[in-house]
C-alpha cells in the first residue's frame, strides 16, 4: 500500500480548462475577507482583511475597525472584541454544539453575514493497533524504503439522521487508508495519504463504521495511538478544505485545472465553518 504514496504526488492531470473573462480587478472596489473557524469548546477567533487587486503585491491590509456580532440560534451571544496585537477579533462565548450566524458591520466596506453550524460530538474508539516494521521497493531511486509504523481500526457509529463530514488527523506521522470511504483516489488508485484525511458519509450513512488506517510512526513511540484524532466538520468546513487542498495542490502545475477554494461569505470572501473533536472511548 505504501509504495503508491512515491507515485502519487507525480500525477497530473492531463487536461485543462482555460477562458478568457474581461474583468479589470484594479477597479473593483475591495472587500471583506473573513476567516473564523467555530470549534466546539472553544471561544472564537475572528481574522478580517481585505480583498486587493491582481498586481497588488503589498501585505495584508487588516481591517480593525468593524462591529463583528456572532448569533446563535438566531439570538446574539457575543460582539467580538478587537485585539490589535493580533490583528483578530475575539469572543468571550463559549462554543457549543448548535447553529451559528456571524454579522459584521463595516463603515469602509459592504456589510458581510454567514452562516454555518457546529456538529455534536462523535464518539470513537481506536482499535487492533499493531506495531509494523516493513520496506518497500521504490522504482524510482532503485532502492528500498524502509518504514515503520502503527496499523489501526477506526471504529464508529455515523448518525443516520443527519449528513456528516468528517476529518481524521495524525500529528506524529502520515495517515495511509486503502478505504472506499475515505475522499481520494479512483478506481486506479485507492491508496490515500496525508496527515490529514476527509470523509462523507454518503456511502455509508446510519452505519456502524470500521476503517482501516496506517499511520508512521517516524521513530515517534506512541502505541495507544494518542496522536490521532477525529472530527466532525460543517458543510463549509468539509467544502472549503477540500477545495482549499485542491487549489493548493493546482498551483505551479499548468496543466491542471483551476480550483476555486469554497467561500460562505455573503457580500464578501472567506469562510465561517464550525468543527467538533470527537470523544475517544477507549
Amino acid at each position: 500500500m505504501r509504495a503508491f504514496k512515491y507515485i502519487a504526488f507525480s500525477l497530473i492531470a492531463l487536461t485543462a480548462c482555460e477562458t478568457d473573462a474581461n474583468i479589470d480587478l484594479q477597479n473593483l472596489d475591495p472587500l471583506l475577507v473573513a476567516n473564523g473557524i467555530a470549534k466546539n469548546g472553544e471561544v472564537f477567533e475572528l481574522e478580517l482583511s481585505q480583498t486587493k487587486s491582481s498586481n497588488d503585491t503589498t501585505s495584508f491590509t487588516f481591517v480593525n475597525n468593524a462591529t463583528a456580532i456572532l448569533m446563535k440560534e438566531g439570538i446574539v451571544v457575543d460582539t467580538l472584541t478587537m485585539v490589535a496585537d493580533s490583528n483578530a477579533y475575539y469572543s468571550d462565548f463559549n462554543l457549543t454544539p448548535g447553529s451559528y450566524d456571524l454579522v459584521v458591520n463595516s463603515p469602509d466596506y459592504p456589510n458581510i453575514t454567514s452562516s454555518t453550524i457546529i456538529p455534536n460530538v462523535i464518539n470513537y474508539t481506536v482499535e487492533n493497533i499493531e506495531y509494523i516494521t516493513d520496506s518497500t521497493y521504490n522504482e524510482w531511486t532503485g532502492d528500498y524504503d524502509y518504514f515503520d509504523g502503527y496499523n489501526f481500526d477506526l471504529v464508529f457509529q455515523d448518525d443516520a439522521s443527519t449528513t456528516d463530514f468528517y476529518l481524521f488527523e495524525s500529528f506524529n506521522g502520515y495517515l495511509e487508508t486503502e478505504s472506499i470511504f475515505i475522499d481520494g483516489g479512483n478506481a486506479e488508485e485507492s491508496y490515500k495519504g496525508g496527515f490529514k484525511l476527509t470523509a462523507n458519509d454518503g456511502a455509508f450513512n446510519g452505519q456502524n463504521m470500521r476503517i482501516n488506517m496506517f499511520v508512521e510512526s517516524y521513530g515517534i513511540n506512541d502505541p495507544q495511538l494518542n496522536g490521532f484524532v477525529m472530527y466532525r466538520l460543517s458543510e463549509d468546513y468539509y467544502k472549503y478544505y477540500k477545495s482549499a487542498r485542491a487549489h493548493q495542490n493546482a498551483v505551479g502545475n499548468p496543466f491542471a485545472e483551476y480550483v476555486e477554494v469554497y467561500n460562505n461569505i455573503q457580500d464578501g470572501v472567506g469562510i465561517f465553518a464550525g468543527m467538533t473533536e470527537g470523544n475517544r472511548t477507549n
